[in-house]
């Protein structure tokens, strides 16, 4: 078949334009070595103004109703065939996606090199005549934000046609999606899905404890048990998890875990030990923000390198993990540092709006701030006295270090109430011989850069 034969048979085949029709244009935007597509869903109506999309590497729909025309619908695997598709991404924004044509398209990716589905504020219509595919799922990840299914879709999915969907997948995210959640029901047939899952987004489905339990259950009675899990990272964030205790179970089936989040979940005191985390083995990240708990020892795990316990209750921090890259402890309670002498390998670290008064400690504060690259410790409700004048010539020493300084760095004068100073504008109050103040700030520079000159020479 001659070239032109083979642009033309798509242009006969597919939708075609209707005369007197208004072309809409889709535009195209290259980032790095991809070529994007985006097109407004009355695009599909009239295929012609596609054409600039046939060789990008991802598609976008947007805004409106897709449908597609009933006597076009058995000629599109063929179409397909022919255009020979470079596209391998797929995206679904703002859109109604209507039965008929959610269908077709999941008989026709076979045909194309698709690999990842997204669908960001769309809702999907009941599919009156379910796909009937003959070759493997070809889709690897799949993602769905804010995303409503008609009542009667996950009718539509038989047992056979969900696993066919979800036993390839590796990449899977839902988060806020209505009447769709597959994940956590009473019944088993979508756990199916965890076997080849890399990386399992949950966040925002108001999932509960029960759901949690589901899983675990339906894991531990498939006819043949499935080994470890493979999976890598499991985000759980803005549920209704209350109990660390049924996770337990699910996490022990995930050795490779590297990634857990957890964060905006209403933990408060169910905080079970380090033996739960402690069963991944791998885990590097983990994310206990805005969790309410009151104390993190005994739940941080041994080899953690991310940890954010920000937006708790927490008093006091000790006994950091060795491993630790990055801290974060912003609006808690704490009163005091952290001891971070064991944390030798920390680069970020945030304390801001706490109720620290003063950064005592300053040979610890010193070595911590000689390796950090990140530092956050404004709003706290610092004192303008002698204790601090250390801490400061410190922070000013590395200020290139510090996100907040000195803007965020306020005190009060512990005698009287005056209103707040910046806490850089300290040596404007007197501290004599007898005090740890300014009238050492001379010693303090001695020493200072007789620790930063034998640290130099020995890095």
């Amino acid at each position: 078949m001659k070239a032109w034969h083979t642009l033309l048979l798509p242009l006969l085949l597919w939708v075609g334009s209707e005369v007197g029709v208004a072309m809409t244009a889709c535009t195209t935007a290259k980032f790095d070595d991809t070529i994007r597509c985006k097109c407004t869903a009355d695009t599909l109506q009239d295929p012609l103004t596609m054409w600039v999309c046939i060789n990008t590497h991802e598609l976008e729909f947007h805004d409106g109703f897709l449908y597609l025309q009933d006597e076009y619908l058995s000629k599109m695997v063929e179409v397909t065939g022919q255009l020979k598709l470079t596209m391998e991404r797929l995206s679904f924004t703002r859109v109604h996606i209507c039965g008929v044509l959610l269908s077709a398209l999941l008989n026709i990716l076979p045909e194309t090199k698709i690999r990842r589905l997204d669908f960001t504020e769309a809702k999907l219509l009941q599919m009156t005549q379910p796909p009937s595919p003959t070759q493997p799922f070809p889709v690897t990840t799949i993602s769905m934000e804010h995303v409503t299914f008609h009542p009667c879709l996950l009718q539509s999915l038989v047992p056979p046609l969900n696993i066919w969907l979800l036993s390839s997948l590796s990449h899977l995210t839902l988060r806020n999606v209505t009447r769709g959640l597959l994940v956590g029901s009473s019944d088993c047939v979508s756990t199916v899905m965890l076997v080849n899952m890399t990386e399992l987004d949950l966040s925002q489905n108001s999932l509960t404890d029960d759901s949690v339990v589901n899983v675990s259950r339906c894991l531990s009675s498939l006819t043949q048990p499935v080994g470890p899990l493979v999976l890598s990272a499991l985000r759980l964030s803005q549920n209704q998890l209350h109990m660390l205790q049924e996770l337990c179970p699910l996490l022990q089936t995930s050795p490779n875990l590297v990634e857990l989040d957890l964060s905006q979940n209403d933990l408060n005191y169910s905080a079970v030990g380090s033996s739960c985390f402690g069963s991944t083995g791998q885990l590097k990240r983990l994310n206990l923000s805005r969790t309410g708990i009151l104390a993190a020892e005994e739940v941080v795990p041994v080899g953690v390198e991310v940890l954010d316990l920000s937006g708790n209750r927490l008093q006091e921090f000790r006994n950091p993990p060795e491993e630790l890259k990055e801290l974060y402890l912003s609006d808690n309670q704490l009163s005091m540092l952290p001891d971070l002498v064991r944390a030798t390998r920390l680069e970020v670290l945030t304390l801001d709006r706490n109720q620290l008064t003063s950064l005592s400690g300053e040979a610890s504060l010193m070595m911590v701030l000689e390796r950090l690259s990140v530092l956050r410790a404004g709003g706290n409700p610092y004192t303008c006295g002698c204790e601090n004048t250390k801490a400061v010539f410190l922070l000013r020493m590395y200020h290139n270090k510090v996100q907040d300084w000195p803007e965020a760095f306020l005190c009060t004068d512990p005698r009287n109430n005056s209103a707040p100073h910046w806490l850089d504008d300290l040596e404007d109050f007197n501290c004599d011989e007898t005090s740890s103040g300014m009238g050492m700030s001379a010693d303090v520079l001695l020493s200072v850069l007789a620790v930063v000159a034998v640290t130099v020479m020995l890095g």
